[in-house]
C-alpha cells in the first residue's frame, strides 16, 4: 500500500463513477449499512452540504471502496452517478485492513456485532491470525481479552462441527459416534492432545495442529 500525500492532505483526488467502485463484503467492516444515516446524508447533500471524499484502493484493475460507505449510498440514493474519491494504491487485503482501522476512528460507532465480524475475519485469515491478540484488537477497536475469547470460540465451534460431521457420517453404523469424553479447551490451548479423548478425526487434528501447535492461538496470561 502506498500513499504520497499532497499539500491538500489527499493522495489523488478524482471524480469517479459509482458504477466503477466495488463494494466488497470482505472489505466492508460493518454488518449492515444504517439506512437512517444514509437518509440524513442524502438530505444534507441535496441541501448543498459538502462531504469529505470517499477513500478507494486501486490495484490497476479493480477499485475497492474502503471508507465512506454511507456517503456512497447517499450519493446513489439521490441519483448521483459520480463521487469525489481519494484514490490510494493497494490490493484487497490492504483495503480490508484499512477499512477496519478507518471504521474504528469513524464518528459512526461500531456495534458489538461489527467488532465481532472484524475479529473473526482476522483470526480466520491464514496470515493475520498469527498476529498477537493485542495487534488484532488494535485493528478492530477492542481489547486483547476479547480477541482471545473469540479464538477460543472459533476452536470450540470447529470442534462441535467435527463432532456433528462424525455423527452424520455414521448414521447406520454399529460403531459409536466419535465424540470426545473430556474435551477441555484450556488444555487444548496448552497443546495437550490427550484432552480429546477418543476423538480420532484427521480433520479435527489437522485444524488443531494448524491453530494450536503452529501457535496461531496466542496464549492469554490467564491460560496456565
Amino acid at each position: 500500500m502506498t500513499r504520497n500525500i499532497s499539500s491538500n492532505g489527499f493522495q489523488n483526488l478524482e471524480v469517479i463513477r459509482l458504477s466503477s467502485i466495488t463494494l466488497d463484503e470482505e472489505v466492508q467492516p460493518r454488518c449492515q449499512i444504517d439506512s437512517h444515516v444514509v437518509e440524513a446524508y442524502a438530505e444534507a447533500m441535496c441541501q448543498g452540504d459538502k462531504f469529505p471524499p470517499v477513500l478507494v484502493f486501486y490495484n490497476g484493475s479493480k477499485c475497492w471502496l474502503v471508507d465512506g460507505f454511507h456517503r456512497f449510498h447517499a450519493k446513489k440514493a439521490i441519483g448521483e452517478l459520480e463521487i469525489l474519491a481519494d484514490v490510494w494504491q493497494g490490493n484487497q487485503q490492504d483495503a480490508v485492513l484499512y477499512a477496519m482501522e478507518a471504521s474504528v476512528g469513524s464518528g459512526l460507532r461500531l456495534t458489538r456485532a461489527d467488532i465481532d465480524r472484524n475479529v473473526f475475519k482476522l483470526i480466520g485469515h491464514p496470515v493475520w491470525q498469527k498476529w498477537s491478540d493485542e495487534e488484532i484488537a488494535r485493528h478492530c477497536g477492542t481489547h486483547a481479552s476479547h480477541v482471545h475469547t473469540s479464538r477460543e470460540q472459533r476452536l470450540t465451534d470447529l470442534f462441535n462441527m467435527v463432532v456433528a460431521m462424525n455423527k452424520i457420517r455414521k448414521p447406520h453404523s454399529d460403531v459409536q459416534p466419535l465424540v470426545a469424553k473430556n474435551f477441555d479447551l484450556v488444555s487444548a490451548l496448552n497443546m495437550d492432545s490427550t484432552t480429546f479423548g477418543p476423538l480420532i478425526s484427521d480433520y479435527f487434528l489437522k485444524i488443531w495442529v494448524d491453530m494450536v501447535i503452529d501457535n496461531r492461538i496466542k496464549h492469554h496470561p490467564s491460560v496456565k
